[in-house]
């Protein structure tokens, strides 16, 4: 029997995936793979290229993203940047996302694809946990 609180786990680990199609949809053509994982209120969001994307210009372009979605189980979100089969990122950071209380609402994944079909893609230039795949 479906509690409440599993259809809440199953609507946020929905939501996540949906996010990760919105932003590989938008990377993919830079050659980026982005893996995400939901840790608590904290969405990490892990990008692949063999040339790691400008730090500036990723972490803008996700945070307006992040903000337009209005996603309110995402409070905080630590982006790494690093090439297919290292260990360590080249560089990260973490920014937390603020939802006034009445646009804090859960939305459905489709609502998510829909949000983020909206925006177009940003382009980024190339400078010299477990997460989940989308393809």
């Amino acid at each position: 029997m479906l509690t409440q609180e599993n259809i809440l786990e199953i609507t946020k680990f929905a939501a996540i995936k949906a996010i990760a199609l919105l932003i590989n949809r938008s990377f993919e053509p830079l050659g980026i793979i982005a893996k995400t994982n939901l840790q608590g209120s904290c969405l990490h969001l892990l990008l692949e290229s063999s040339q790691v994307p400008n730090q500036q210009a990723t972490v803008n372009f996700i945070r307006k993203r992040m903000l337009q979605l209005e996603i309110g189980f995402i409070q905080s979100v630590k982006i790494y940047a690093r090439q297919p089969g290292k260990d360590i990122a080249v560089w990260t950071q973490e920014f937390d996302i603020i939802i006034p209380i009445s646009n804090n609402l859960l939305l459905s994944p489709c609502n998510i694809l829909n949000k983020g079909e909206a925006e177009a893609s940003c382009k980024l230039l190339p400078t010299n946990s477990t997460f989940n795949e989308v393809e």
